[in-house]
């Protein structure tokens, strides 16, 4: 095979690969810079992640929703707050180091330029969820 047909037939395949991929996750159709490197949800009103590494730049994306605790009569569920933890030391981290919200729900989305090891702490009483995107090779 040609040097050009085989750089043809990688361009191809490796164009299928991503568009396969964005029918199989939502999440990660847009580009493959948009990987997922940590997704969780409330499984308690106050959660430890796993610790994570980000290669570059990173996105912390994050919404919750007291709806379903207030219509149980749980009137003071509201809010959430996420402390962003250096695994290497404990220390908080430089950017961004705390978000708290207030409201019945929200979502919102923090911006990180520094690589490394993080850990969250997350603590409501509402229903969360919180993803980590890598988004250090796109532009």
């Amino acid at each position: 095979m040609s040097a050009g047909r085989t750089q043809a037939m990688c361009l191809l395949m490796a164009t299928v690969a991503v568009g396969l991929s964005a029918c199989a996750n939502p999440f990660t159709a847009a580009t493959l810079a948009n990987q997922i490197i940590l997704d969780a949800d409330s499984s308690a009103s106050q959660a430890r992640t796993a610790t994570f590494t980000a290669p570059g730049r990173w996105d912390l994306k994050y919404s919750w929703d007291c709806s379903t605790q207030r219509s149980q009569g749980q009137q003071q569920a509201t809010g959430m707050g996420i402390i962003v933890y250096n695994a290497d030391d404990d220390s908080t981290a430089v950017e961004n180091p705390e978000v708290h919200q207030a409201g019945k729900g929200g979502q919102a989305t923090l911006h990180f330029k520094l690589g490394g090891p993080y850990y969250l702490v997350v603590t409501s009483e509402c229903t969360w969820r919180i993803q980590v995107l890598d988004k250090s090779t796109s532009r």
